[in-house]
């Protein structure tokens, strides 16, 4: 995001000053772009109100800044194939490994080493599929898949996943569902498994044994007669520090305890609050450092007579 701005640089400066020189002041959209660095609003710049003598100038720079779109388009796209040519050679290592674990003949220290494997394999694997995710989100090409499910299956689901997570790290874990929670909804259930999943995960992973994580969902039918899926993780972890609060639904950013922490790529919140809004919600927080956090989200949902069958 830096070398954009530093070769626009020269050229922008150059036309701030013949702007000011002038009294005009065509270019403050442009600059609160810049300043947000936000390639989509990297758009032309207007040169109707421009004189005459700079408007050169300003088609140089709107050159500039196409082929920059360009070059980061291309970007995005060898990022997504390339994250898609590495998950399916990390799925067959990781289903061979798989099967080598319950082989017979591996010893006690074999099958330990290949559980080394298969943990790093599975988190490799984690990261690609972020990756690619973001890749997707940035190109536009996430949309939803909305369908019947059983939301109650699904919270099951959850609970059981992190149930061991959360005895293996002596912690303490509920799910507190609302008295008037509906169980057959239409919705992405993909994208309402993956918030779920992502918040569980950082609350377990930043609080240390002997804390609490809880898990608060319920639904509740809005003025239009829809319904509205709300939920809250709540954790007595390390919390956030209020400097880190701002950037923290940003790509790529990561607490002082997410820098300490081993793993991860800052993507997961990012990703999550994009799938809650793509979903007519969003996802919001509230922390004290050194206490925990509590973080909301919501989403709009359908109610569905029946619910597709699992296939288990």
């Amino acid at each position: 995001t830096m070398l954009p701005l530093l070769v626009l640089l020269p050229l922008l400066l150059a036309l701030i000053w013949a702007t000011v020189t002038r009294g005009l002041s065509p270019l403050n959209s442009f600059a609160a772009a810049l300043r947000s660095r936000s390639e989509d609003a990297l758009e032309p710049l207007p040169a109707t109100k421009l004189p005459d003598e700079i408007i050169p100038l300003v088609d140089s720079l709107n050159d500039l800044l196409d082929r920059l779109k360009r070059s980061l388009d291309l970007q995005k796209s060898f990022i997504a194939d390339a994250a898609h040519e590495l998950r399916t050679p990390m799925n067959a290592i990781l289903g061979f490994s798989q099967l080598l674990v319950r082989s017979p003949d591996m010893t006690e220290g074999q099958r330990q080493q290949l559980a080394t494997i298969l943990r790093s394999g599975e988190h490799l694997l984690e990261l690609i599929n972020e990756i690619l995710e973001m890749s997707r989100i940035e190109s536009g090409r996430v949309t939803l898949n909305a369908g019947p499910f059983d939301l109650h299956l699904m919270i099951d689901d959850a609970e059981r996943m992190f149930r061991l997570r959360a005895e293996a790290k002596q912690l303490a874990f509920s799910v507190e569902r609302h008295p008037g929670l509906s169980q057959h909804v239409v919705a992405d259930e993909t994208k309402l498994r993956q918030i779920v999943i992502n918040l569980l995960g950082n609350a377990m992973k930043f609080t240390p044994a002997g804390g609490r994580v809880v898990l608060r969902i319920g639904t509740v039918s809005d003025s239009h007669g829809g319904l509205r899926l709300h939920g809250e993780v709540e954790d007595t972890g390390v919390g956030i520090a209020p400097e880190d609060l701002g950037g923290l639904f940003q790509p790529f950013f990561q607490t002082q305890a997410g820098r300490q922490s081993p793993g991860g790529t800052g993507l997961g919140l990012s990703i999550s609050r994009h799938f809650a809004r793509l979903m007519g919600g969003d996802i919001g927080v509230s922390s004290r450092k050194g206490e925990g956090s509590i973080f909301r989200f919501e989403v709009v949902l359908a109610l569905s007579s029946t619910a597709r069958p699992r296939v288990e």
